[in-house]
């Protein structure tokens, strides 16, 4: 068999590794192979019950701690003129081949998609992706007994099983569901249970587990709630947690991970050096050896980790367009449990801070985005030349208070004044990162900063509009304001456009309010907030208000007139049964009188033992007295006002007038009054 291209796909301890041979040299889809230090890549027998005189193909799947027992399966066509596909595992290179389950003795489509820890245990597969059914087995080797995992509900019957633990009592894996959700389980000989989805991950319909630990605690998999993988570690006692990878392979113990971050990416993740790139973890400390094997890092040639934790083969970076130190794939020797420095990608950050004010920087700011910082913490290497006071904590964060005087003059050390620095390390008991430098800029005097423009207590004729001076520029600020404007007449108001008007206001760093009137009612404004030093005027992002209608503005928006006849109160010029005040009160400023129908007003209503109206006040509205009154005669002096129990301060206002059912006639009425 030929070793044209061979594709490692699972690791066992002492540098063994289980894969693929002879791609696209002898067979087109490949036989399976096994990797050892002492004859590297040599295929595996794969002739049982097959014509030897047609293609053969298969593929390995899983290998235990050892290395002396390999999983996967075989295809081909059989001597009696099948084509068939078996699941096989080879015991120190013997080949066997699994017998189809008892309840399905004509399966066609087999494969062994797991071995146990020990080698005692395989996890066989009956059916595939596009089969009706996919039912997965735990196949006792030495007894050669199956025990079906079983469905999870529904009419869906597929079932996978992706890992198992090291004596092959426990399994994890996925089920479809009949709403096209997949779930995750774990199962062991006396029940199954289904992975809740994690709490910060509420919409999570694709769950799948990828690998486990020997004692069956600690899972690894990769979630997804329609926007992308996230990979998560779960423990039966602790529960879940993100990770910045998506696991392919983990350590016996659950300590540690491997996997692909940011899409294309080998990386490792532990629970005592935290995550990072391979590529980091090898230009940190670690020499990578040649290893004869080519793939990619999702199918055929995943990222893999030997059980004890001291191997790692990868695809190196220069399948990715990146210019990156370590090339081809690689098996990579680590120090087990995972033990490296922090490293920081990149030399320099940058930061900046307005004239003469105070740099603060939060817990986390040079730590958080470190790769391998789990317990890390920030040293100081030396301090800033240009700042009066600096400090740097532990946790990342630093205040850093500039000179006075002192401008940024550039990044170039002859420029007199050129940008402040200084450098930090990142210490643990894991190791040392490099020294890391941080660039302060300071600008120089600029016109103040103002932002959040905000508009409350509007009427149809007045406002409270205010904003907030977040930085002075260096400058003091002389002066606080805003200007407005109706939309219709001027989009984006400025102080001198000759449209806008100003409102002036007092203070000077942080929020102000100024109170306006003279608006004009059910009209949509314009407004910023200002502010000035001696450097010049700024202005916030413009926002936007609207003052509610009156029922005079409302007369003139559709009458012209509010003095004419067809415009009064109570009159009906359109005929359509509802009057004038009726329209603008129950239906809103938007209203067409000429279209309006007394079906849309608000009607009396009768339920448990009461008469009652019911209404929300149309949006727009002001000026306007909600009333009823009920009465047993209809005569003018018996009419009686009936107290609302609704919720005038609620947005939009809520009104409910309400009287016991009796047995004499009872009549009810609204009533509006203009004010």
């Amino acid at each position: 068999m030929g070793e044209y291209l061979n594709y490692a796909t699972a690791a066992a301890n002492n540098g063994v590794y289980a894969g693929i041979d002879g791609i696209g040299y002898v067979g087109v889809f490949g036989s399976p192979a096994l990797y050892t230090p002492n004859t590297g890549w040599e295929g595996l027998p794969v002739a049982q019950g097959f014509d030897t005189s047609k293609q053969i193909s298969g593929t390995t799947t899983a290998i235990s701690h050892d290395g002396s027992v390999v999983a996967g399966s075989v295809a081909g066509t059989t001597t009696n003129g099948v084509s068939i596909q078996v699941a096989a595992y080879w015991v120190n290179g013997v080949e066997n081949v699994v017998p189809a389950p008892p309840d399905d003795p004509s399966a066609i489509t087999v494969i062994a998609t797991g071995v146990s820890g020990d080698g005692t245990t395989l996890l066989v597969q009956d059916g595939t992706v596009y089969s009706a059914a996919v039912e997965t087995y735990v196949f006792n080797i030495a007894s050669g007994t199956f025990t079906s995992l079983g469905f999870l509900g529904g009419t869906n019957h597929q079932t996978y099983a992706t890992a198992i633990n090291n004596n092959g009592s426990v399994v994890a894996g996925y089920s479809l569901l009949d709403n096209g959700n997949v779930n995750g389980f774990i199962w062991t000989s006396n029940n199954v249970t289904v992975l809740g989805v994690p709490t910060n991950h509420p919409n999570t319909f694709y769950l799948e587990p990828t690998c486990m630990s020997d004692d069956g605690a600690t899972l690894y998999g990769r979630l997804t709630e329609g926007g992308g993988w996230v990979g998560f570690r779960y423990n039966t006692a602790t529960g879940y947690q993100d990770l910045n990878l998506t696991p392919t392979a983990c350590t016996a113990d659950g300590s540690e991970v491997v996997g692909i971050e940011d899409l294309y990416f080998p990386a490792i993740w532990s629970v005592s050096n935290g995550g990072g790139l391979l590529d980091d973890l090898v230009s940190q400390n670690i020499a990578p050896q040649a290893f004869p094997t080519l793939g990619d890092p999702y199918s055929a040639n995943p990222v893999t980790i030997s059980p004890d934790g001291t191997a790692i083969t990868a695809l190196g970076p220069d399948a990715y367009p990146v210019d990156q130190i370590w090339y081809g794939t690689w098996q990579i020797s680590v120090p087990s449990p995972l033990k490296t420095g922090a490293y920081v990608r990149g030399t320099t950050t940058t930061f900046s801070t307005p004239y003469q004010e105070t740099l603060t920087e939060p817990a986390g700011t040079l730590t958080q985005y470190a790769e391998f910082n789990t317990g890390v913490s920030a040293v100081l290497v030396t301090k800033p030349h240009y700042a009066s006071s600096f400090t740097l904590n532990a946790d990342g964060s630093f205040t850093y208070v500039p000179k006075p005087g002192y401008i940024s003059a550039g990044s170039d050390p002859e420029d007199g004044t050129p940008n402040d620095r200084f450098t930090y390390k990142l210490t643990s008991a894991n190791g040392t990162s490099s020294n890391v430098t941080v660039q302060v800029i300071v600008e120089p005097p600029m016109p103040p900063t103002v932002d959040t423009p905000a508009a409350v207590n509007i009427t149809t004729t007045t406002a409270t509009l205010g904003g907030d001076v977040e930085s002075d520029g260096g400058s003091a600020v002389l002066g606080v304001g805003v200007v407005y404007a109706p939309m219709d007449y001027d989009s984006d108001p400025q102080i001198g456009d000759g449209l806008a008007s100003v409102a002036s206001g007092t203070g000077t760093m942080g929020a102000f309010t100024v109170n306006v009137s003279g608006l004009l009612p059910n009209t949509l404004y314009n407004f910023a907030a200002y502010a000035t030093n001696s450097q010049g005027l700024s202005y916030s992002d413009v926002s936007y208000f609207f003052t509610p209608a009156n029922f005079s503005s409302w007369q003139q928006s559709w009458f012209s007139d509010p003095t004419s006849g067809n415009a009064a109160s109570n009159a009906d010029p359109y005929h359509t049964g509802v009057l004038n005040i009726q329209v603008f009160a129950y239906l809103g400023p938007n209203q067409d009188p000429s279209t309006a129908s007394p079906a849309e007003l608000p009607q009396v209503q009768m339920g448990g033992g009461n008469l009652f109206y019911s209404f929300t006040e149309p949006d727009g509205v002001s000026g306007i007295t909600y009333g009823a009154q009920w009465s047993t005669t209809m005569l003018p002096n018996d009419w009686h006002a009936i107290p609302d129990t609704g919720d005038p301060s609620a947005s939009p206002p809520t009104h409910i007038f309400s009287i016991p059912t009796s047995s004499t006639h009872q009549y009810m009425r609204l009533t509006l009054t203009a004010q």
